[in-house]
């Protein structure tokens, strides 16, 4: 019943891919934005600022687990590596997830409620590590749609498992739990029997293979994590300087722009494959178009979401979550700008990753995580979220610019005939 339902294909493929692609990305990217509502109504500010470091803990810490491998394992379409390679890459990058999580936990200080939050929130990230793989390989096959479907009913069951005991218990922790148990437990009834419709499962380990893989996808993830680091900064630099309810507000405020550029990044991965071939089979005006008009896209959706934040953004956040959030219009309408150019730099990435450029983006990530270590700490201790919210503009543009710049030299280089990238 679940394999039939899952499995099945539709008469246009790519229709359904983006169908499913669309409505699960809006559902995991606004269950963050949910459940942050769901804390601050149904407990209070102080607990929105637990869960709020909690987040940016598991999302820094679940970059390990993911290596940043499926970018390039949905791209590897010449099936460079087999399933079961990228299976035990990830079995070994989410134990070691676990051990540098248990590390920042006992070196953090953490303790008591915050300290539970933080550890539900490892084992739910660790869950969706090995999910990551999984949807890889039906993304790898030009699936989408599969993977769409289990992202959209695992969101789904572990929100409303989320919701139900928060409302019951009251208890943040309580919530966390069953929130992760849900999600394990989809993992196993869902995912992990699809699997076999495209791959047989072995757990073989080669060193030799294992190590290729692993040099392979290395600057991607320090990309990631650097990445994820610039993201989180301004919450790391609040939790430091200001209270948990700052920080509940900073996130509160900050939720449309993570949402905006969750969104587009899930809406931008089915073009990974599409954009792979075409760049194997140099078809340069259907590459660079297809660029231009995501670019397009962006600034459109960009410009729509900051007219509608100035004029209704802070009466309705104000109203969803119960804050009051008066004085804050200008630092979200920067935010949400910031979260476009997020979007424009991951796509752009995307485009180098494709070309087998991926240690060059280093340096652009480099670059701007030695700027955020230094600007974002003394902005923020200046001038609070305002400080926090000019910052995480100023690194997104920074990001942005280096990125487009790499792609385009890049790109020029390969239609030449000088580049041996790929």
């Amino acid at each position: 019943m679940i394999k039939k339902f899952f499995l099945a294909q539709s008469g246009n493929q790519m229709k359904s891919g983006y169908f499913w692609t669309t409505v699960s990305g809006l559902l995991y990217s606004g269950s963050t934005f949910l459940m942050l509502l769901f804390v601050t109504h149904l407990t209070n500010a102080y607990e929105g600022g637990v869960y709020s470091i909690a987040l940016a803990i598991g999302q820094q810490l679940v970059t390990i687990g993911y290596f940043n491998v499926k970018t390039y394992q949905a791209s590897d379409i010449k099936e460079k590596f087999t399933f079961s390679d990228y299976l035990v890459n990830r079995f070994v990058t989410t134990f070691l997830m676990l051990l540098i999580g248990i590390g920042w936990m006992a070196l953090g200080g953490y303790e008591g409620e915050t300290l539970q939050v933080i550890i539900w929130m490892l084992i739910f990230k660790m869950g969706e590590s090995v999910a990551d793989v999984l949807q890889g390989l039906f993304q790898q096959k030009n699936r989408y749609d599969i993977s769409g479907k289990c992202v959209f009913f695992e969101t789904a069951i572990f929100l409303a498992g989320f919701a139900g005991s928060l409302w019951i218990s009251r208890s943040l922790p309580a919530a966390m739990c069953v929130m992760a148990v849900l999600y394990l437990l989809s993992l196993l009834v869902i995912d992990c029997r699809l699997v076999s419709a495209f791959s047989e499962i072995k757990i073989k380990f080669d060193f030799t293979r294992q190590k290729q893989l692993f040099l392979e996808c290395l600057p991607l993830f320090i990309n990631s994590f650097l990445q994820m680091y610039i993201n989180n900064s301004a919450k790391y630099a609040i939790d430091a300087h200001e209270t948990k309810e700052v920080l509940a507000y900073f996130n509160v405020l900050f939720m449309p722009a993570f949402v905006i550029n969750l969104f587009a990044g899930i809406l931008l991965k089915p073009l990974v494959t599409s954009l792979a071939l075409r760049y194997h089979e140099r078809e340069k005006s259907v590459f660079v178009n297809t660029l231009k008009r995501q670019t397009v896209m962006i600034g459109g959706l960009t410009v729509v979401c900051v007219l509608a934040a100035y004029v209704a953004g802070i009466p309705v956040l104000s109203f969803l979550y119960g804050l009051d959030l008066s004085d804050y219009r200008m630092a979200l309408c920067i935010m949400i700008l910031g979260g476009a150019f997020c979007a424009v730099y991951t796509m752009f990435q995307y485009a180098i990753i494709i070309m087998r450029h991926q240690y060059y983006s280093l340096i652009g990530c480099g670059i701007t995580a030695l700027t955020a270590s230094v600007l974002m700490p003394w902005m923020t201790g200046k001038y609070s979220i305002m400080g926090a919210a000019w910052g995480y503009l100023a690194l997104m543009i920074m990001m942005s610019v280096i990125y487009m710049v790499m792609a385009v030299y890049f790109m020029n280089k390969s239609w030449s005939g000088k580049d041996n990238g790929d």
